[in-house]
């Protein structure tokens, strides 16, 4: 080292040249188009082998944190290497085809020396003078997968340049496998399609057969005769149709089967069970509850059921974990379409009948105020009630002339799915029939209420139900009373 410090800078780096020309390391493998080209006869696959499809993934070159970030393997360094440094190590010749090269470890060092605190290798000079090889690999980092803005990697220990070297030669050998996969398929398909033998295998009884015979009618006594005689006279008899109104028809004594309420809906019968058989009775068994209602019920086969291995196979299995993940949103999506939407609403029963708004032809005197029930008072807050809909009501049970009334966002259903999950206040008004301007108490939720009510025992205590599945307590007793003593009439 003493004798190459008196050359000058300049000089050392034309010595450098040739010496990394023949460092280079050459990854460029042969196609297979060369190699089958060179061979007529395509060899059939070993036996054991094993498609490369079902092979076990390649270990990346780099390790994961618990974050799931890219770090380096152990025995590699991150390094930004400058152009100038590129050109000095004559390495800008890496690509993604040709990504190592082998740099002698007195190379490095003696650019440390010369270049000194400028030098790229300079941060790590003590463990690449602690490297247990020579010469020392470098590879090129042109995806940046570590986020740290380097382009280059320097593996310092051999197991780490093994490693890299092992990886890439595995990457080589699948697609060397790949290419003679796709060649024996081609293969195949040039082959002509042979007609395969139909085996006739035995008939394996099931219990089918026992079913269609008991499900056959067969009759167990002789045929009975029946003679039904008709007066010759009322032959060839002349037909006169005509049409009659419905309404005139139904209430005339024409009809023979007019329209009644059956009884026997309404009657409630008791089951019972009676048995009757040749000799005497042997025992009395009687039981207390009532029988269920008789359904027809019948099976065909024994369920079939796996084993308890099996079962905790399958439940181990990637696939079913990939398929519950794959619908899990799915089925959130229904179970909140199910919460939010009311199944059992009757949209028939808030429609007014024509008739009894005294309309053309109904029974209505045709006074539109008989049939209609006026608006007397309504109760409204710029702030807490405007533009939003009722979604429950309450009388006060123990206040005159008062109610509690819980108001939501005025959304459809789509915007209500939306936005399920974020946090938004709501609100229980406390209305007085005295004044219908100001509430006399409201009370706050951190979610839309849907549904609410007043304890049976302390009408103080208020609960509620949120749209979230949250449940909210209003304790009241500890404010004054706003309604006063003797409440307001209505």
């Amino acid at each position: 080292m003493d004798e190459q410090e008196d050359l000058p800078f300049g000089e050392e780096e034309d010595v450098m040249e040739p010496m990394m020309d023949e460092q280079m390391i050459n990854t460029e493998y042969p196609s297979m188009s060369q190699d089958q080209n060179a061979t007529a006869v395509l060899e059939p696959l070993p036996e054991g082998y094993i498609p490369v499809a079902e092979r076990p993934p390649i270990r990346k070159p780099y390790d994961v944190d618990d974050q799931g970030k890219p770090v380096p393997v152990h025995g590699v360094i991150s390094l930004f290497l400058t152009a100038t440094t590129v050109d000095l190590l004559k390495i800008k010749d890496l690509s993604k085809e040709s990504v190592f090269v082998e740099v002698p470890k007195d190379q490095i060092l003696h650019d440390i020396q010369f270049r000194g605190a400028i030098s790229d290798f300079h941060p790590v000079k003590s463990r690449i003078m602690e490297s247990d090889y020579d010469p020392l690999l470098v590879k090129y980092n042109d995806d940046d997968i570590y986020g740290d803005g380097n382009n280059y990697e320097i593996a310092v220990s051999q197991d780490a340049a093994q490693l890299w070297l092992s990886i890439m030669d595995e990457q080589y050998q699948r697609e060397h496998d790949l290419e003679i996969e796709q060649l024996h398929a081609a293969a195949e398909k040039k082959k002509p399609r042979t007609r395969r033998e139909i085996k006739v295998r035995p008939w394996i009884s099931l219990g089918s057969e026992t079913e269609i015979e008991e499900s056959i009618v067969q009759n167990r006594r002789e045929l009975i005769r029946v003679v039904i005689q008709r007066p010759r006279k009322e032959f060839n008899q002349s037909i006169k149709l005509l049409d009659k109104d419905a309404h005139e028809l139904w209430n005339s004594s024409q009809m023979e089967c007019r329209p009644f309420k059956d009884p026997n809906f309404e009657l409630r019968r008791l089951e019972q069970d009676t048995g009757v058989q040749a000799v005497a009775a042997q025992c009395d068994v009687a039981v207390q509850a009532g029988g269920g209602k008789p359904k027809p019920a019948s099976t065909q086969y024994v369920p079939r059921d796996l084993p308890l291995e099996r079962k905790a196979e399958l439940l181990r299995s990637p696939l079913l974990a990939s398929f519950l993940n794959r619908v899990k949103h799915g089925v959130e999506m229904a179970l909140i379409q199910n919460e939010v939407v009311n199944i059992f609403e009757d949209d028939l029963s808030a429609l007014s009948d024509d008739q009894d708004l005294g309309g053309g032809g109904g029974a209505g005197s045709g006074n539109r105020k008989e049939s209609l029930i006026s608006e007397t008072q309504s109760f409204t807050h710029l702030t807490y009630s405007k533009n939003k809909m009722v979604s429950a009501i309450h009388w006060l049970p123990h206040v005159k002339g008062a109610v509690a009334v819980a108001v939501t966002e005025n959304q459809s259903h789509n915007e209500r799915v939306a936005t399920a999950g974020r946090p938004s206040n709501a609100y229980i008004l406390l209305w007085n029939f005295k004044d219908p301007i100001h509430p006399e108490m409201v009370l706050q939720a951190p979610n839309e209420v849907f549904c609410f009510a007043f304890s049976p025992s302390n009408p103080n205590i208020i609960c509620g139900g949120c749209s979230n599945g949250q449940v909210v307590l209003w304790d009241t007793s500890a404010d004054h009373d706003p309604f006063g003593s003797g409440g307001g009439g209505g």
